[in-house]
């Protein structure tokens, strides 16, 4: 059975439709134990994890609109996931540093997984 993850292997998202992505498969997630961490992404912190070296740099940019692809999906799904459980951004950082996008993805899979109490990715 294919997750509803992978069939964004291919795509190339706008941050707009970066953030609907990850928010919308999220949603189901269950929601953070801190209530400091912001259940969904937006694109402010797309932009500061991005900033701080979470999440990768654009693949391109078409004119000033900024192109992201399914690793970055994956990085987003994967630190907001990690918050979820009460990982702070440095050890989130030190964690993902290096995965493979095959790594991320099973992680986030996992993480994202139908089991009410999934487990923390990685």
């Amino acid at each position: 059975m294919t997750h509803p993850l992978t069939r964004l292997r291919d795509a190339e998202l706008s941050l707009e439709e970066l953030v609907q992505a990850a928010s919308d498969l999220l949603a189901a997630a269950p929601e953070p134990a801190d209530a400091r961490v912001q259940p969904l992404p937006d694109a402010r912190t797309i932009r500061y994890y991005q900033t701080s070296g979470l999440v990768d740099r654009p693949l391109r940019y078409a004119g000033r609109e900024a192109r992201y692809g399914y690793r970055h999906l994956l990085q987003v799904l994967a630190v907001k996931l990690l918050q979820r459980h009460g990982h702070r951004l440095a050890r989130i950082q030190n964690a993902l540093a290096g995965l493979t996008d095959d790594r991320l993805q099973s992680a986030v899979i996992d993480g994202l997984g139908t089991d009410p109490s999934p487990r923390p990715p990685l």
